[in-house]
């Protein structure tokens, strides 16, 4: 079930770019490029990315290798007629090491947006799933999750979350409780905290806050959870999908 979920996420990468700035086409003709919305895409080196911007600054982010979670990232998105810019840190999973990220760019509202960093290149399209509103509904039922982060993993966990988005993670000696709720504005996005009050597990007992968002993929639905610790040296991913 784990390639199932990571086969899923191939397709559904997301990081997530919140900005307020209004924006304008390439051209030099006056119109605004909002960078709000999901995006998803490829790096030039063959990373799946997936973009979605919301309306605040704040930035979250996921690169697939293949099939396999490879990194995140988080920072904060800035924009001016069609450019964009996102500074903040990258986190790679399998090193751990957390390089500062400088990412710059054009985007097209709700259509297009072409992005450099200091190594590489993406090219994505918007994704329409970001217009649909975050609700209970939507959220609660069984998950199946798989999860990575800086000092701990895991698999095919199934997880339960309840008409108010309580959940709880159980696995060998790790016990961690979080909650999704929806985030204010008519958007796919829910806000998202997970703490680990038994064991080492995601953030060595301490909180991680962030955001969640549902897309729908061939038919599947499928969860996607960012978070980060206060010192901003630990980040979280939890892909999910439901049987």
């Amino acid at each position: 079930m784990r390639k199932a979920i990571e086969h899923m996420l191939s397709a559904v990468l997301i990081a997530v770019a919140l900005s307020a700035c209004a924006a304008s086409d390439e051209g030099g003709t006056s119109a605004h490029a909002d960078p709000q919305g999901m995006w998803s895409g490829t790096t030039s080196d063959g990373l799946g990315v997936k973009l979605i911007v919301l309306d605040n600054g704040e930035t979250w982010g996921l690169y697939m290798l293949g099939s396999s979670i490879y990194a995140g990232l988080h920072g904060i998105a800035d924009s001016a007629g069609s450019k964009i810019v996102i500074k903040g840190d990258e986190h790679y999973f399998n090193t751990g090491i957390s390089p500062p990220l400088n990412i710059i760019g054009n985007v097209q509202a709700k259509s297009s947006m072409l992005l450099q960093s200091q190594h590489l290149s993406s090219k994505l399209k918007y994704n329409a799933s970001y217009d649909r509103p975050a609700t209970h509904e939507a959220i609660s039922g069984v998950w199946q999750f798989s999860g990575r982060s800086k000092f701990y993993d895991f698999t095919d966990i199934d997880v339960a979350i309840d008409n108010k988005g309580n959940f709880n993670i159980i696995q060998g000696g790790c016990l961690a409780i979080g909650k999704v709720t929806p985030r204010p504005g008519e958007r796919n996005i829910y806000n998202a905290t997970i703490k680990s009050i038994e064991g080492h597990c995601f953030a060595d007992l301490t909180e991680m806050k962030g955001v969640a968002s549902i897309d729908v993929q061939f038919g599947q639905k499928i969860l996607l959870i960012f978070a980060k610790d206060a010192s901003r040296k630990n980040s979280l991913v939890i892909a999910g999908i439901q049987p």
